[in-house]
């Protein structure tokens, strides 16, 4: 834009701008030097085009985005029809909390520079030394808040985006081999926790898909996998990851409950929630003495496993349903590549045999 040129009166620069309401104004640069009246007014403009949002603290700013009520994102994807699941929400708020006392969140968000930035950054270095994935995950956090704004015409720049990842070498993940898969399934206490578990271990579904799984989405030992919770409320339920629905066939080693109609895992007749599988996951995990691994980690021993059976990789992405992305082939080549249910028994006849190994106990019911 063009800004308006300073003038000197009473030996102190001004400027004249029209305000919102069409008023002619003048406006002091509480400066007498020429250099620094030019900033001034180039920042002040800059403020008026940021507009509301701009011309408050971070801190003030980032209280809309502590609930999923208020959260500008989550409200605009409801507008749209698309999906924004409350896990989102709660990293937002779990990165707030970590920033909270900082001095940047004293700062006017127009105000807010690389350096703030970087000041920002050193400082959860130095309050989480051995965290360096947590303080990726909370700019990832602000990044995104920014983009938002920048998205809806509200912020001309993303401070957070100007400064990038603390670097650090990631821990190889740890999974169980097939014999400790046994041995946790053997340590449940609650029978529809085992099954719950051996259904996530031998199929490599996800755990949104297992608690959202129905009856009418099986038929003999092929499920149709349509849908998935994605946190613990029960209107929070949608299309697995990826938007990717898929039809498997299942391990014979995979005993599900007593069929009914409804949901397949249940307790009380009410659904099963995230917090009653990790509570059961872990007191098995703890009660059979083995490396504490994530409930996620339970597809990383399906796919690690199926791999070393010599598994076409392309069959184990659609079997787990991973995004096209993920695909050992081309674009033009999966055009022309034509999986169905049938082709898929090859997983399943692979898991099969991963789990029937001689004195290894099979029998989960």
């Amino acid at each position: 834009m063009i800004y308006p040129a300073p003038y000197k009166r009473n030996d102190i620069f001004y400027f004249k701008y029209t305000d919102k309401h069409g008023i002619r104004k003048q406006k002091s640069c509480s400066t007498n030097r020429k250099g620094k009246a030019q900033q001034f007014i180039r920042e002040f403009f800059d403020k008026q085009e940021n507009g509301p949002v701009g011309l408050v603290t971070l801190s003030e700013l980032l209280v809309t985005w502590r609930t999923g009520d208020t959260n500008p994102r989550y409200d605009r994807y409801k507008i749209e029809g698309k999906q924004y699941g409350k896990a989102q929400v709660k990293n937002i708020q779990y990165a707030l909390n970590h920033i909270e006392k900082h001095k940047i969140m004293k700062i006017m968000v127009v105000d807010i520079t690389k350096g703030n930035v970087l000041d920002l950054r050193d400082w959860l270095i130095s309050q989480l030394p051995d965290k360096p994935q947590t303080i990726n995950k909370i700019f990832s956090a602000l990044r995104s808040i920014f983009t938002e704004y920048i998205f809806r015409d509200e912020l001309r720049y993303n401070p957070f985006a100007l400064v990038g990842k603390v670097d650090y070498t990631p821990k190889e993940k740890e999974i169980l081999n097939p014999e400790q898969v046994l041995k946790l399934l053997d340590n449940f206490t609650d029978p529809l926790a085992k099954s719950f578990c051996s259904l996530l271990a031998l199929s490599g579904m996800r755990q949104g898909e297992a608690m959202a799984l129905s009856w009418n989405q099986i038929e003999g030992n092929i499920i149709t996998i349509n849908r998935a919770f994605k946190s613990d409320s029960a209107k929070d339920i949608g299309l697995p990851k990826w938007n990717k629905t898929r039809t498997i066939i299942l391990s014979k080693h995979i005993h599900l409950p007593e069929k009914s109609i409804g949901l397949v895992f249940r307790v009380n007749s009410h659904r099963v929630y995230f917090k009653w599988w990790y509570e059961q996951f872990y007191d098995a995990l703890k009660s059979a003495e083995l490396p504490r691994i994530t409930p996620h980690s339970l597809r990383h021993v399906v796919n690690s496993e199926l791999l070393r059976n010599n598994i076409s990789p392309y069959l184990i992405q659609k079997y787990l349903g991973w995004s096209s992305g993920s695909s050992m082939i081309t674009k033009v080549q999966e055009g022309y590549t034509h999986i169905n249910s049938k082709d898929l028994q090859i997983v399943a006849d692979a898991i099969d045999s991963i789990y029937t190994v001689k004195n290894m106990k099979t029998n989960y019911k």
